[in-house]
């Protein structure tokens, strides 16, 4: 199979998710025009051209990472980063409105009409990509500085503390949510329309990307069966941890006789942090209340919901679907490559093609351990289970070790049975390391490999005290 070559370009892994073809060629093929970054921070000279998805691993050129941490770094403007840090929580509040709008006006619609809807709402959460990279970009920039401080000082311990979100995101007001379900249930008195409630509010953190499927109440109730820790202490724990926070980082702050333009830092950095989380939440869950558009565009076309989730939204307005064979192909696994204005997507063994054409194999073989970052501590021996997408959660059992490149706030239910967690990716909070520290599981993330290095079935051990995972034999 023949690919582009894409000169100059210095591929950086940015992140490993499952995304559906329509959400990421939307996203991705749309993703950070100028126009779109000029209009929502006032910046100039900045556009992603080009990228690779590679059967859920997503590569940019490292050049155009660097440049927008660059302009990040120029503008060095705290008032600045805060407009943005605001215009990003507002323009997120607004698009989920006008989707659940369109959404509605959907219902009736001729072919043409839902097509027009159908590219509003692409071209809105399109413009909105912008702060994926911004918050991004800010984010490492500023840890940098506040890095540097503490290296100074000698204190770098003290990073976790300084820079953990005083905001809470979605996951954890939705575990706090579930926390009294549980609660009710023991007690007895847990309906139907109690859990219905909890769906309405937080069913759309169930599907990530347009991969996964909405809650049902069989589903939560099965998720209630499987919790077995006290839901009284954790929800005790969750209502005190953003207070005990504070007080952990004004002890840090006074500890260090931090200057004021440190103190400022960490605030800031504390609300880039918690952006980091909402801003995918708002495109992902925007894509699940705009499902009805979609579902009617597919029945014009004799394609369920599914099928049309796995074509491109230029292959829907040009009229060239994919035959249903190479649409199941697709949601079997598939690759892209986009260098704008092209894009090209593979199934099957171009997927593995790819991956050796743009020199992005990865030889694991001989190797039985990996090391990464402890994020809670422990050491205990389970089976490996890889969890690749949230559509294999329930093969995840308790005591089970879940693997994967990362985990996101879809993967609650099974983290709530593993015993331990571990990642490719990852720094000292992202959701795997929040969750563990919530749920009091050993963690170790930032291995970079231990998806590929492990299998279901391994028996592994996982020591976050010395932050090994080793197979054993």
């Amino acid at each position: 199979m023949k690919f582009p070559v894409i000169e100059g370009a210095e591929w950086y892994n940015v992140v490993s998710r499952k995304e559906s073809v329509m959400i990421l060629t939307f996203m991705a093929n749309l993703l950070t025009t100028e126009q779109h970054f000029q209009k929502l921070t006032g910046l100039e000279d900045y556009e992603l051209t080009r990228w690779l998805y590679i059967d859920g691993d997503i590569f940019y050129d490292r050049k155009e990472v660097i440049k927008a941490k660059e302009l990040a770094v120029v503008s060095n403007d705290q008032e600045l980063f805060w407009r943005w840090a605001r215009r990003c929580e507002e323009e997120g509040v607004k698009r989920i409105e006008r989707t659940k709008a369109l959404a509605e006006r959907s219902a009736g619609k001729a072919d043409k009409e839902l097509l027009d809807l159908m590219m509003e709402y692409l071209d809105m959460m399109a413009e909105f990509t912008v702060f994926l990279m911004i918050p991004l970009s800010v984010e490492m920039s500023l840890q940098e500085r506040i890095t540097e401080y503490l290296q100074r000082k000698e204190k770098e311990e003290l990073l976790p503390v300084l820079i953990f979100p005083e905001k809470e995101n979605m996951n954890t007001v939705e575990q706090k949510s579930f926390l009294q379900l549980v609660e009710e249930s023991r007690a007895g008195t847990l309906t139907d329309p109690m859990i219905q409630d909890h769906i309405n509010a937080y069913g759309a953190l169930s599907v990530r990307y347009g991969i996964g499927t909405f809650w049902t109440i069989e589903d939560v109730r099965r998720r209630i069966g499987n919790f077995e820790e006290d839901p009284a202490a954790m929800l005790q724990e969750l209502k005190e941890q953003v207070e005990e926070n504070r007080k952990q980082t004004a002890e840090a702050l006074d500890e260090l006789d931090a200057p004021d333009d440190i103190r400022s830092l960490v605030k800031l950095i504390k609300e880039y942090v918690y952006l980091r989380t909402y801003r995918s939440t708002v495109l992902s869950n925007s894509y699940v209340y705009a499902q009805p558009i979609f579902e009617r565009v597919a029945a014009e076309r004799g394609l369920s919901y599914q099928e049309l989730n796995f074509c491109a939204y230029h292959e829907v307005l040009d009229d060239a679907i994919p035959s249903k064979e190479e649409l199941a192909r697709r949601q079997e696994g598939y690759s892209a490559i986009a260098q704008k204005p092209r894009l090209k997507i593979v199934t099957g063994k171009g997927i593995e093609e790819m991956r050796t054409f743009y020199g992005l194999d990865i030889d694991t073989e001989g190797i039985t351990t990996v090391e990464g970052i402890s994020t809670y501590p422990g050491t205990i021996q389970g089976t490996a289970k890889i969890v690749r997408s949230n559509e294999v959660l329930d093969k995840v059992k308790r005591g089970d070790i879940l693997i994967a490149s990362m985990t996101t706030p879809d993967f609650i239910p099974a983290m709530e049975k593993a015993a331990a967690f571990v990642t490719d990716e990852g720094g000292i909070l992202c959701h795997a390391a929040i969750v563990a520290r919530e749920l009091k599981k050993t963690c170790v993330i930032g291995t970079k490999h231990a998806t590929k290095v492990f299998k279901d079935g391994d028996l592994i051990e996982v020591d976050a005290d010395k932050g090994t995972v080793k197979k054993v034999e």
